[in-house]
C-alpha cells in the first residue's frame, strides 16, 4: 500500500475500536490508502487527521500545506470542554 515507512493497527479489545497509524517519511497521496483500509475494515465512524512531524529539516517543504490546513480546519469547530 505504501512504499516505505509503516501502517500500524491498534485494537481496543474491550470496545472493539480499531485505530490505524500511517507513517511516512515523505508526503504521499493518502486517499488510496484510506480507501483500501475502509474497504477492508468497514465501521460506523471514520475520522482522519494528517499530522506533519519532524524538525530541523534543511529545506521546509510546503507543497502539501493546503492539504495540511484543510485537515486541521475542524479544530476551530470543536465544542469547548
Amino acid at each position: 500500500m505504501i512504499a516505505e515507512s509503516h501502517i500500524a493497527l491498534h485494537i481496543e479489545e474491550d470496545t472493539g475500536n480499531a485505530f490505524f497509524d500511517i507513517f511516512s517519511c515523505k508526503f504521499f497521496d493518502t486517499e488510496p490508502v484510506l480507501h483500501e483500509l475502509l474497504s477492508a475494515f468497514p465501521g460506523k465512524v471514520h475520522t482522519k487527521q494528517l499530522i506533519s512531524r519532524g524538525c530541523g529539516y534543511r529545506v521546509k517543504r510546503t507543497e502539501r500545506a493546503p492539504e495540511h490546513a484543510r485537515t486541521k480546519a475542524w479544530l476551530g469547530t470543536r465544542p469547548a470542554g
